[in-house]
């Protein structure tokens, strides 16, 4: 699998087809509009509105609530996994720009950085027990806070470069399935010195996925922090 370039982490080198870029500030083989134009109407596990938000804000906030503050690799090895799952989630990416998402464990959990979140139990079996929603805000049990400008403004760098990646496989956004056990391989892979990049070869190669890197060369859109919005409490 790819090997990272270890002046530049953001590259890395590959043995037959495993990466591939693409000139432009999305992949838009795969992906009809650019991520800054995506936005995701968020809803709990039942299926209720809990509010809309944009794709950075989303998926700095997946990131948030699944895996907190940790090595910079494990939170972009979660952030090109999530944005790859969300746009394959019920073929969101033949949806945009607007995408629907639940936030829970029926989904993704969604924590706004801004507000934090807390959950609920659901109506919704999940593998034979409750699901769980989580909303913005810290009205319900399980509270996680909201995260500080430091913290933010980490994320926001973090999603920038993530972003740039997707997975894909059979011309198409691959469904970047994962559970905790995954997420917990991630950070001891992180933590030994690997790069987002292989760590999502890793993960996702064997079943065929390949990470694509969608060089922003053109204009700076896709790293635009100026269209952050937060969610709204339903």
């Amino acid at each position: 699998l790819g090997f990272v370039d270890q002046d530049n982490p953001m590259a890395f080198s590959n043995f037959g087809t495993m990466w591939s870029s693409v000139r432009g500030a999305y992949c838009k083989d795969y992906v009809a509009v650019p991520f800054n134009e995506i936005e995701v109407l968020v809803k709990d596990c039942d299926g209720r509105d809990i509010g809309k938000t944009n794709f950075k804000d989303y998926i700095m906030g997946v990131a948030y609530g699944e895996v907190s503050d940790k090595h910079d690799d494990y939170v972009k090895s979660e952030m090109v996994a999530a944005l790859s799952y969300a746009l394959a989630r019920r073929n969101n990416y033949t949806k945009v720009p607007t995408i629907t998402m639940k936030s829970g464990n029926c989904d993704q959990v969604y924590c706004s950085m801004a507000k934090g979140c807390s959950s609920m139990k659901s109506n919704l079996a999940c593998g034979g027990f409750s699901c769980t929603s989580y909303y913005p805000g810290l009205n319900y049990s399980f509270y996680h806070g909201a995260a500080g400008d430091a913290l933010a403004q980490k994320y926001s760098r973090l999603y920038d470069e993530a972003s740039q990646f997707l997975l894909v496989k059979d011309g198409h956004v691959f469904s970047a399935g994962y559970v905790s056990s995954v997420q917990n391989r991630w950070y001891e892979m992180a933590s030994s010195g690997m790069s987002f990049t292989q760590i999502m070869q890793e993960t996702y190669g064997p079943e065929g996925a390949e990470l694509v890197r969608c060089e922003n060369l053109d204009n700076p859109g896709n790293s635009s922090t100026n269209n952050s919005t937060a969610i709204a409490d339903n």
